[in-house]
Parts: C-alpha cells; sequence; structure tokens
C-alpha cells in the first residue's frame, strides 16, 4: 500500500532526526489507516525497504493497521502524514474525546507530520538569519 511505504519511510527518517537529541526517548511505531473492514497488516513495497536501505535505515516488512482506542492510550503523539489522514483519523478519535475533555484529549495529540516540516524550515531560517530585513523599508 502507498500509504504503508510513505509512513514507513517517514518513521524512519523521524527516528534519524531523533538520534540528533539522545536525551529524549523517543519511540515511533508504523500503524496505517485502513477502509473500514479490511484485515490487518499491510506489506511495506520492496521498493521502499530497498530506498529506506540506501539512505541507511531499516524498513519493517508490515505496517498495522491504525488501533484508534489503543495508540491513542499508548501515544504522547500521534503523526500522520496528510490532510486526509489527519481528518480520517480525527474522526475516529473524535468520540473519545467527548468522553475524555481533558488536556490528554485525543484531538490534541493527533498531528499532522507536514506541520513539523514548516516549523523545522522556519526555525532553520531564523537561526540562519535568512530572511532579516525582509519587508523593512
Amino acid at each position: 500500500s502507498f500509504s504503508a511505504c510513505r509512513a514507513a519511510l517517514a518513521q524512519a527518517a523521524f527516528l534519524r532526526l531523533a538520534q540528533a537529541y539522545p536525551m529524549l526517548h523517543v519511540e515511533a511505531d508504523l500503524a496505517v489507516l485502513l477502509p473500514f473492514g479490511e484485515p490487518g497488516d499491510v506489506e511495506v513495497d520492496a521498493r521502499a525497504r530497498m530506498v529506506g536501505e540506501r539512505l541507511g535505515a531499516q524498513l519493517p516488512l508490515t505496517a498495522r493497521a491504525f488501533d484508534e482506542r489503543q495508540d491513542m492510550v499508548d501515544a504522547d503523539l500521534v503523526l500522520v502524514m496528510d490532510e486526509m489522514d489527519h481528518a480520517e483519523a480525527l474522526q475516529l478519535v473524535c468520540a473519545y474525546d467527548r468522553l475524555d475533555a481533558s488536556e490528554h484529549a485525543c484531538a490534541l495529540r493527533l498531528r499532522r507530520l507536514a506541520a513539523y516540516a514548516r516549523l523545522r524550515s522556519a526555525v532553520s531560517r531564523g537561526a540562519d538569519g535568512e530572511g532579516e530585513g525582509e519587508g523593512d523599508g
């Protein structure tokens, strides 16, 4: 499945970036959103695994199905790939927020991966001094 391939590559990239922060305890689990009623594990395409190996990452052979109940209990943060995945996952977990409207609400811990890429890019530009003085004068 396409989702399993890009999720596996994203997981590998995330874990590689996390190595730069050894003081943090970081775990990443690979799960994909499957159509209702579709069976569990999905194979990660061999071509994606080859790309991962070229980048120095060992990709898993399979991805499991996202389990909204258990995953939202187990995870501090759940990253999804895009707006469509975010909307679908949000729909699955929002019922649990009605049961527990605390600061640990599911919707608050469900985020799009791309949002962090934009944040990292903005921080990098600021750290490099790029963009300073733009809009002045």
